[in-house]
Formats: structure tokens, C-alpha cells, sequence
């Protein structure tokens, strides 16, 4: 009797056993599948419009609500009607992985839009056509005088344009001045092919439109001339900038910073290749360059009428053309400090062609394989020497 009565506890303990293996299995299966679920939507959770294709189609979700919003087989049309209906609340628009042809660029007129991308790698924006409307993909503006188009994000999108030589883009990402001025600007983990990456108008009459903005993780592989191109700018930070030009021509610029009655430029880890001008500075005071490079250039870095600016260990490889490493020209005014910087196999590594005084400090800079490695006057020089 009393072996029946084990044998069954052992049966039922091995029954109970059992349903707790089978519960475990079953919980930890929830929790995956709750988790998988979390990781792969989280990132748009939040949004307020989710755009994907298929076929020629594309379909715009409604975040809240996940019906179909819009559908259209033109791009450009769905994303300017999703954004319209965001009033000056604003929200994101996220982009699932895929190709999203444009004829026409997406306008941003209002505050608090956020374009995101599943990744750089994964959401290519792409030039459909050789008569792109107004020849760029994305416009920022503010549609009336005294009004701020701020907070705009631009983040993890490839922007490409497949038929380059033919296409003749102006830029991928253009801010317009007609109006007034873009505030907190955001666009980061972002690559472009093929085009131009970011401009403004050249209407130095209506200074300081961009302002508090950062740049930061950008790819810009084969512009076309002018890969960033700014003018009147106020507290910008760029962060990690690579340019590649497929080919070193004339008159190529990879960054222009003509920045009339603007400050506070900062560029750190700013890699630049195959630019007629590597670094281009016109009128652009307190402008901070640090921990960059500039190699196979025409001139590596150029400051024109710029006062206190600040160059840290940057390194100007300029074997092209007239071959200068870092020029100072035109009246390029007073406390320009130059500290740890390389000018290499330049024709000239530092170059002095101002007709007032450059350099305040210049400390621990060296011309290694340059021609001429100074040609700079040292009575302008009030601290360090051309020894260093």
C-alpha cells in the first residue's frame, strides 16, 4: 500500500514537473516574442506616419491608429500631405527599410518634424528624375517673415543620386533664407552618393538664418562641387564629417563656410579628400577646427577675413595646384591661432598672403616635405614661433 501511494506522488510530482517545464516554455516564449516585438518597432513606436513601399505603391500608416493613411505611387505627394496634416505640432515620420524615388523634394514649412530612416543603409532616398523639381530632396524654410522653422530632425537615410553626371542635382538638403531663420537643426547618421549633401542661399543680406543646429555622422561620397556650402550660420557644430570627391578637380569645395556676421562654428573629426579647398572659412569669426584631416588638396584650409579663429591638430596634405597647406588671405584680421597643426608635402605649408595681422598664437606646428614650409611675417606672431 504504502509503495502505491509513493509510486503516485512520484507520478504526480512528476506531472506537476512537467506542467512547470511546459509553463516556463510557454512564459519565456511571450516574453521573446514581446521583446523581438519591442526591439523591431520600438524605434517607430512613436510615430506619427510609418512609409513603406511595395511594388511601385507607397503606403502611409497612421502611427496612432496603424490604418493606411495615404497611398500614392508618387513619394513626394504622400510625405508633403502627411506633413501638412501635422500643423505646427509637428511629429516623425519614420521610413522603413526600401528605395523611395522623389520627383518633387519633401517641404518642410513648419517646427517639430523629425524624418527618420530604418538606417543609413537600409532607406535610400533617390532622385527619380533629371527634372527633380527645384534640383534637391529636402527644403527647410519658413513660409512667412518672422517666423522659425525650428527643431527639425534628419536622421539614419542614405540620400542618392543614381544618375549623377546626368542629373545635375544642386544638394540634397537645402534651407532657404527668404524668410527667416531655421533654429535647431538636427541631422545625424546620414550618407549621400553622388550629389551634394547641404546648402543655403548665398544672400549674405539675411545673415544668421541657421542657427543652434548640429551635423553630425555624415557620409558624403562623390559630390559634385561644393559638398556643404553655408552661409550665415550661428552656433553650428559638425561632428564626424567624411568627404570623398570621386576625382580632384578645380574649383571643388568641401566645406564653404561663407558665414557673414555669423559665429560660433565649430568642426571636430572632419575628414575631407580629393577638394580643390578642403576648408573654406569667408568672414567667419570664432570658427573652432580641431582634430581634422584635409589630404590630397589644392589648398588644405583656407581663412579669409575671419577673426579668432582656432585651428587644433589638423593635419593638411596639399599636393595639388599651388599646394598650400593652411592660407591666410585677404585681411584675415586679428587672434587666428594655429596650435599642433601639419601642413605635408605642400608647396607651401603655412602661408601668410594677409595685409594685416594673422596669427596671434602658433604653437607646435610643423611643415614636414613642404617646399617652403613658412611664408608668414613674424612680427605677427605674439606667441610661439616659427621654430616650433
Amino acid at each position: 500500500m504504502e509503495n502505491n501511494q509513493g509510486i503516485d506522488s512520484l507520478k504526480n510530482l512528476k506531472h506537476i514537473v512537467i506542467f512547470l517545464v511546459i509553463l516556463n516554455i510557454v512564459l519565456i516564449s511571450l516574453f521573446l516574442a514581446s521583446w523581438l516585438t519591442h526591439s523591431r518597432f520600438s524605434h517607430y513606436e512613436t510615430a506619427s506616419y510609418i512609409f513603406h513601399r511595395v511594388d511601385l505603391t507607397y503606403y502611409c500608416i497612421d502611427g496612432n491608429t496603424g490604418s493606411e493613411a495615404f497611398s500614392s505611387t508618387n513619394i513626394s505627394a504622400i510625405i508633403n500631405t502627411a506633413i501638412d496634416s501635422l500643423l505646427t505640432n509637428g511629429g516623425k515620420l519614420y521610413f522603413r527599410a526600401g528605395f523611395y524615388d522623389f520627383t518633387a523634394p519633401i517641404v518642410i514649412d513648419r517646427p517639430n518634424i523629425h524624418i527618420e530612416g530604418e538606417g543609413s543603409k537600409a532607406v535610400e532616398f533617390r532622385a527619380a528624375s533629371p527634372n527633380l523639381t527645384d534640383k534637391y530632396l529636402v527644403k527647410i524654410y519658413s513660409p512667412s517673415k518672422r517666423y522659425y522653422t525650428e527643431t527639425i530632425g534628419i536622421k539614419n537615410l542614405l540620400f542618392f543620386n543614381p544618375h549623377w553626371q546626368d542629373y545635375n542635382l544642386t544638394g540634397a538638403i537645402y534651407v532657404n533664407n527668404a524668410c527667416n531663420i531655421t533654429w535647431f537643426l538636427t541631422i545625424e547618421n546620414v550618407d549621400f552618393l553622388q550629389l551634394n549633401a547641404f546648402f543655403t542661399d548665398d544672400l549674405i543680406s539675411r545673415p544668421n538664418i541657421l542657427q543652434h543646429s548640429t551635423f553630425r555622422n555624415w557620409n558624403v561620397y562623390f559630390p559634385v562641387d561644393y559638398a556643404i556650402k553655408l552661409t550665415g550660420v550661428i552656433d553650428l557644430t559638425m561632428d564626424n564629417i567624411f568627404i570623398y570627391f570621386q576625382n580632384w578637380t578645380e574649383g571643388t569645395h568641401g566645406i564653404y563656410l561663407n558665414a557673414t556676421q555669423s559665429s560660433g562654428v565649430t568642426m571636430q573629426a572632419i575628414r575631407i579628400y580629393n577638394a580643390d579647398r578642403g576648408i573654406h572659412l569667408i568672414q567667419s569669426d570664432d570658427t573652432r577646427i580641431i582634430n581634422s584631416i584635409v589630404d590630397f588638396a589644392g589648398i588644405g584650409v583656407t581663412i579669409n577675413e575671419s577673426s579668432r579663429v582656432s585651428i587644433t591638430n589638423v593635419y593638411s596634405h596639399a599636393p595639388k595646384n599651388t599646394g598650400y597647406g593652411f592660407l591666410i588671405t585677404e585681411s584675415a584680421s586679428n587672434n587666428t591661432g594655429l596650435m599642433s597643426c601639419q601642413a605635408v608635402n605642400c608647396n607651401v605649408g603655412f602661408k601668410d598672403d594677409s595685409a594685416q595681422q594673422f596669427i596671434q598664437s602658433f604653437i607646435g606646428c610643423n611643415a614636414h616635405g613642404s617646399e617652403v614650409k613658412f611664408n608668414i611675417k613674424p612680427e605677427d606672431i605674439t606667441q610661439g614661433n616659427l621654430g616650433d
